[in-house]
């Protein structure tokens, strides 16, 4: 009997990405996904400092659940091309939005998010950075949406998320959760419809003076932003003693620090490319096992 020999491991996420999606192409997606399953945490190093609950996290070890076969539909239209999975050139180079989302100038996360633009720049991407202050709105009121509308700076953000074809947040974490200002404006941009944050790919990262980096306020966002219909990456980036990481260039001291965010866009990247590219990769969305093809999940936000 003939079989096909395996793919060679240094193709590594991008191969099995690809043939992921071409298996759902041959059984149209009738097969539900094995469960996911968490990984545990995996601490780079210990540290010592002083906490600081402004700005509190995680250290930059830790990793999200990973769902294997889950994200696979897409209420976009297919390219020219797609019914045959074939590749999609026509569009030009990706864009991304990185969001900064403390209020404060020359942040820890400002100067994390800075890093992150540069090192899409550097990418065949290009990287659109603004800052949570550039988007001022009050505290969400139902009353004042049905009276007025929506204020101007949820409009202004909605519009920078749906022009991207990802979205990064650095993300400060206050008392162990997600900033108010980065809620609210959550709260915000998720009234619009069509829902922005829906099928956008996301990307998480903190920086924090204090031993775990902010990666407590990430997880706290990983919930509204998945709700949502973000598809958000399993590996967060959370830098700790942040205040003492940076170099006068903006880079990280610590080789293997920076060399690990690096690994961390260029993979988001490659997702993102795969996801915009490749339309064989959004054939099916499987949340859980059980679920139908035809089943509405990511229609949840809009409903």
């Amino acid at each position: 009997m003939h079989r096909d020999p395996p793919a060679p491991p240094a193709l590594g996420l991008m191969t099995d990405l690809l043939l992921l999606g071409a298996g759902f192409f041959a059984t149209g997606g009738e097969s539900p996904p094995e469960a996911g399953v968490p990984r545990p945490a995996r601490v780079s190093a210990p540290m010592t400092g002083p906490e600081h609950y402004g700005d509190a996290g995680d250290d930059q070890g830790i990793r999200a659940p990973s769902v294997k076969g889950a994200r696979m539909t897409s209420a976009r239209p297919l390219p020219s091309g797609a019914q045959s999975g074939a590749a999609d050139t026509s569009h030009e180079a990706l864009r991304v939005f990185v969001l900064a989302g403390s209020s404060r100038a020359d942040s820890l996360n400002s100067r994390l998010a800075e890093l992150v633009t540069g090192l899409v720049d550097r990418s065949e991407a290009v990287a659109d950075l603004a800052h949570i202050r550039d988007f001022a709105v009050p505290p969400y009121d139902g009353d004042a949406e049905a009276a007025h509308g929506p204020p101007e700076g949820a409009t202004a953000l909605r519009d920078r998320v749906r022009q991207a074809h990802a979205f990064v947040i650095a993300s400060p974490e206050y008392n162990a959760s997600v900033p108010g200002t980065v809620k609210n404006a959550i709260d915000w941009v998720s009234r619009f419809r069509p829902q922005p944050f829906k099928d956008k790919q996301t990307l998480l990262v903190s920086a924090s003076p204090s031993m775990v980096g902010g990666n407590r306020g990430l997880w706290a966002l990983r919930v509204p932003l998945e709700h949502l219909g973000a598809r958000v990456y399993p590996d967060m980036f959370s830098l700790a003693r942040a205040h003492q990481a940076f170099a006068p260039d903006g880079s990280l001291l610590e080789a293997g620090l920076h060399e690990r965010l690096t690994a961390t866009v260029k993979a988001f990247l490659e997702l993102v490319e795969a996801d915009t590219r490749y339309p064989c990769l959004r054939h099916r969305w499987y949340e859980f096992l059980g679920d139908q093809t035809n089943a509405p999940v990511t229609l949840r936000a809009e409903d």
